[in-house]
């Protein structure tokens, strides 16, 4: 959750126009992560409980989201014409 954290607090408040694929890329480590754990299925399944597989469920949609958002949002950053920091929407000091 820390990794998680930091890679948020990096993609709210770094100027660069590629900082949101660091949202993307952690969304796909953690994904990747469920996908090769020998317990990933069986957690969103429900074999350890319903609680865990709520719980698993609301991490891939996040992540997922993340992934998605991030690729999404590092693809309109690519198009935007490169200008100050500053002077981008949303850039605050």
């Amino acid at each position: 959750m820390i990794i998680l954290l930091a890679g948020a607090l990096f993609v709210a408040f770094a100027p660069w126009r590629w900082s949101p694929a660091v949202g993307a890329l952690l969304g796909l480590f953690v994904a990747v992560g469920f996908a090769i754990s020998p317990t990933g299925v069986d957690n969103l399944l429900g074999r350890h409980g319903a609680d865990v597989a709520s719980g698993q469920l609301i991490q891939l949609i996040g992540v997922l989201t993340a992934l998605v958002a991030g690729a999404l949002a590092t693809n309109a950053a690519r198009r935007m014409p490169q200008s100050h920091p500053s002077r981008r929407p949303g850039f605050t000091h």
